[in-house]
């Protein structure tokens, strides 16, 4: 599956699926995960953001997996069961040609219990596919298409048993593990 390119401010996006060869020496410097319950999108209210799903940079000696479960601790007061990669989203400055990859996960909320203290989080809500164009933070046709990925990845109540559930490319056998909408 191709994905559109956008751009975000001076960062040219666009997502490589599970799968797609990366860039080499591309650092990896946040992670992001579509926690999903009741089959809505769980999205954090982060201030100077808005609506988005938890997500943000690796902590020193974090590996992409351990900062998606802290962020989604730190911005909507949950947990999520086993993290399925999607893919990647890659960022590419056309300044200087940089570009970075952000791991990109969907899981199935097991927890959701009140905001942390300290927490950047304004608040949390569920939100269906339907109504994210008009309350996620920024919407274009690269978010669309993540979010009906992350929609079609979504682990199912059912999701314990084997191919019921789980993402297309496991069922199938193939196991993958400044001006950017989720800069900080």
């Amino acid at each position: 599956m191709e994905f559109p390119i956008v751009m975000w401010g001076r960062t040219q996006a666009t997502f490589l699926g599970v799968g797609t060869d990366l860039p080499a020496g591309a650092p990896v410097k946040a992670a992001l995960v579509f926690a999903l319950s009741e089959r809505k999108f769980v999205l954090a209210d982060i201030a100077g953001r808005g609506w988005c799903i938890p997500g943000g940079r690796l902590e020193a000696g974090e590996t992409p997996e351990q900062a998606a479960r802290r962020e989604v601790w730190e911005e909507i007061g949950g947990t999520v069961g086993p993290l399925h990669l999607m893919g990647h989203y890659l960022m590419t400055e056309t300044d200087t040609g940089a570009a970075q990859i952000v791991p990109t996960y969907v899981a199935a909320v097991e927890t959701l219990d009140s905001l942390p203290t300290g927490t950047e989080s304004q608040g949390v809500r569920l939100v269906s596919l339907e109504d994210l164009p008009s309350c996620y933070f920024t919407w274009d046709a690269l978010m669309e298409s993540v979010f009906r990925l992350a929609f079609e990845w979504a682990p199912s109540p059912l999701a314990g048993r084997a191919g019921v559930g789980s993402p297309p490319s496991l069922q199938a056998g193939r196991a993958g593990v400044g001006a950017t909408p989720y800069d900080r």
